[in-house]
């Protein structure tokens, strides 16, 4: 079962990273809770999906756009945060910097398993750990209309390296757009034969 950690980013160097790789826009609207469950509207620019929470597991429903309106209507409360999403030694990091109902940048990192999140060493860039504190997930956030902005202290070394991380994730977009055209311009097993019978015919 994946681990999800969470931490705080300072904004400028959030702003820095967006900036840097782009960012999604996405909402979610949250409903009520209700003990043992949790349900919630999640949208992003080209799906949105009804989400339900358990202690045990989180399922995800597609919503038709109407569906998804209509429900985000219901809602308690809603977060809407900008998404920046890299790569950190094979762990998927998620930088999400908050637009509603208030300023925030968090950078949440999933794990394969607890072991995985356990050994991980956490970079310099990252602030204060909120995995576990109370009213840091979206959901309060949503819900308590909370703003959890904080003043971060930055040094030479925390944003050199974040310029060395950002151009590691635009060599690692590079080189996967290299690969892709370079599998595209390759032709098939039935594609070369073709091409020495067409040779020979000549």
């Amino acid at each position: 079962m994946s681990v999800i950690r969470r931490f705080l980013i300072a904004p400028s160097l959030a702003r820095l990273i967006r900036r840097s790789l782009g960012a999604s826009r996405l909402t979610e609207a949250h409903m009520a809770t209700v003990p043992g469950r949790h349900v919630h509207v999640h949208v992003e620019p080209e799906a949105a999906h009804l989400v339900l929470s358990t202690a045990q597991d989180t399922e995800w429903f597609p919503l038709s756009p109407s569906q998804a309106e209509s429900l985000m209507e219901a809602a308690a409360g809603r977060v809407t945060y900008d998404r920046t999403e890299i790569n950190i030694d094979g762990a998927l990091v998620r930088i999400d910097s908050f637009v509603a109902p208030g300023p925030l940048d968090v950078a949440g990192i999933e794990f394969a398993d607890a072991a995985a999140a356990a050994a991980f060493e956490t970079p310099i860039w990252l602030g204060h750990e909120i995995t576990h504190e109370k009213n840091c997930d979206n959901r309060s956030i949503a819900l308590h209309n909370l703003s959890l902005a904080v003043e971060m202290p930055i040094s030479d070394a925390i944003v050199e390296a974040v310029l060395d991380l950002v151009d590691q994730q635009e060599l690692r977009a590079l080189l996967g757009r290299a690969k892709v055209q370079t599998a595209a311009e390759t032709p098939s097993p039935v594609e070369a034969f073709d091409h020495m019978d067409a040779a020979v015919a000549a």
